[in-house]
């Protein structure tokens, strides 16, 4: 409750939309299982962790500057190993 006796509402920050973006993600992996785009065993809980876990890294790297991190090979190295991990069966 907040000062004068009203509920409030969580506010959004970080951490609510990491939550939402990991949701998201899940359920879009778990679509392309359904719909036959991904192998029927993939666990799309997991895959999601291991991809936004990916983006995370490269994505520091980038923001940091470090040497041979840039926005184009970050996304050049994020598209190479989602396929890599998405392939079928």
């Amino acid at each position: 409750m907040g000062a004068h006796g009203v509920e409030r509402a969580a506010a959004p920050g970080p951490g609510r939309d990491r939550s939402r973006l990991a949701g998201d993600l899940e359920s879009l992996l778990a679509k392309g299982v359904r719909q036959g785009h991904f192998a029927a065993d993939l666990d799309a809980t997991a895959r999601a962790c291991e991809l936004l876990a990916l983006l995370d890294g490269l994505s520091t790297r980038v923001v940091l500057g470090r040497h041979g991190a840039d926005r184009d090979r970050a996304l050049r190295m994020a598209l190479s190993v989602t396929e890599r991990l998405m392939e079928r069966g």
